[in-house]
């Protein structure tokens, strides 16, 4: 028979008193038996963290066109569920200065993706003007999927791409 502990917090007179029941078991806690599974759509004979997206940056190439620097991205999914739509992708181009207080100047673009399936991949172009970026001494670009986070990933590491100009 298992035992049951009372636990009281909050002693004081104004707060109200909690009571925490903890009950010893032999076998371990199932949290799939306490879900509606069909509610919530988990498979418990596969592992939780497989069942996510993997946003990264697949290729990119640039080149010029008369008047502006041309980026071409491709971003894709490599993970095993859909990622949802409207994740954010972000490309700086980044200039170091070294004024007091300023530590660099970004030229920012963004994107929203699509929904992406598990294995699709979406291409974009992006334009930065070569003027603006002569004006502004752009020596570099970083591009960031989901820079806020709004994505549970397999691999959060693999959501950006740095390179020279």
């Amino acid at each position: 028979m298992p035992e049951t502990e009372k636990k009281y917090f909050f002693r004081k007179p104004r707060y109200l008193k909690r009571e925490v029941k903890v009950e010893a078991t032999d076998e371990p806690f199932d949290i799939f038996r306490k879900l509606d599974l069909e509610i919530v759509g988990f498979d418990p004979k596969i592992d939780f963290f497989v069942k996510l997206p993997d946003l990264v940056v697949l290729a990119y190439s640039t080149g010029y066109d008369g008047t502006d620097y041309v980026i071409k991205l491709k971003v894709g999914n490599i993970g095993y569920a859909p990622s949802p739509n409207g994740v954010l992708v972000y490309i700086n181009a980044i200039s170091d200065v070294f004024h007091p207080g300023v530590n660099e100047i970004r030229i920012q673009e963004s994107y929203a993706l699509p929904l992406l399936n598990p294995g699709d991949d979406y291409d974009h172009l992006i334009k930065f003007p070569l003027r603006e970026m002569h004006a502004k001494e752009v020596n570099r670009f970083h591009v960031i999927v989901d820079p806020k986070g709004q994505v549970m990933e397999l691999r959060e590491d693999n959501n950006e791409e740095k390179w020279y100009w």
